[in-house]
């Protein structure tokens, strides 16, 4: 099994936005998504024996970096794919000579609130129902990450 990250640019982001619009209730539009493969924005896709399985969006203002976006394949999960996006997504950061990263999550989603308290993100605030639900809003988690 041979794991591949790449640039996700615009010759190759369907895969990756494919991804993005099956992970949210809300997805971003393509454009939007176009829009965030150039600076201040980067993003990656991790392709396993040449199938993209997972993204991620960074963007990098100033030193402070925000994990915009990071999906993985509905059906890949639970194959530790998350973390090496994210653990991907740091070094790029690292990189990039980003002294903070921030991150915002929905508090249902306790997988991934697991995976970035594992990694070093701590909760920071709480936005009272900032996301759409099929059934109302629910609560957004603002997590952070120190990484001097």
């Amino acid at each position: 099994m041979m794991s591949l990250f790449q640039p996700v640019s615009k010759t190759n982001y369907l895969a990756a936005f494919q991804i993005q619009q099956s992970c949210h209730l809300v997805p971003w539009s393509e454009s939007v998504f176009m829009d965030s493969l150039s600076n201040p924005y980067f993003a990656f896709q991790l392709a396993v024996d040449e199938l993209v399985v997972g993204y991620y969006v960074g963007l990098n203002v100033v030193g402070e970096a925000t994990l915009m976006d990071l999906g993985v394949s509905e059906k890949q999960r639970g194959q530790g794919l998350g973390q090496q996006l994210l653990s991907h997504f740091i070094e790029q950061c690292k990189q990039q000579n980003c002294e903070e990263i921030w991150l915002e999550v929905r508090e249902s989603n306790k997988s991934a609130v697991r995976l970035y308290q594992k990694n070093g993100f701590n909760s920071v605030e709480v936005r009272k129902d900032y996301y759409p639900t099929k059934s109302g809003r629910e609560n957004g988690l603002i997590m952070k990450a120190c990484l001097v």
